[in-house]
């Protein structure tokens, strides 16, 4: 059998197990392309009151979670319009609350991440209620 015989029995035989194979690669290069790009650690987002106005100058904390504590907590402040960020972030479970005298305590709001120091913008703004 000569070699062209053999290479043509060959891709006839595996074809889809070539094909597969390709997929699979150019997938797993496209995740690591979007990953290179949007791994900065970067978590951001905004405190609003209950009426939707920012809330400046309020605490911003992330803790991650483990299973049996928070830990490697850190904090920021928002700017005057309530928005906030955190830079560096090596968390894949965190929570994220945000805390100003005269408002109620809120709760902790629990985020999951796929890969760490990935860039996530809060999908809704953290609320604080007035204290009455």
């Amino acid at each position: 059998m000569s070699v062209k015989n053999a290479l043509k029995s060959f891709l006839s035989e595996n074809l889809s197990t070539l094909i597969f194979a390709a997929v699979v690669a150019v997938l797993i290069g496209t995740l690591n392309i979007y990953i290179s790009f949007h791994d900065d650690g970067l978590v951001a987002g905004r405190v609003v009151d209950e009426t939707g106005g920012g809330v400046g100058n309020a605490t911003v904390v992330i803790a991650e979670k483990t299973l049996e504590m928070l830990k490697n907590r850190q904090e920021t402040t928002t700017d005057g319009d309530g928005y906030f960020r955190f830079d560096g972030v090596d968390m894949v479970e965190f929570i994220v609350k945000g805390q100003k005298s005269g408002y109620a305590e809120m709760k902790n709001r629990s985020y999951h991440l796929y890969f760490k120091r990935q860039n996530f913008h809060l999908p809704e703004p953290l609320v604080l209620e007035r204290a009455e």
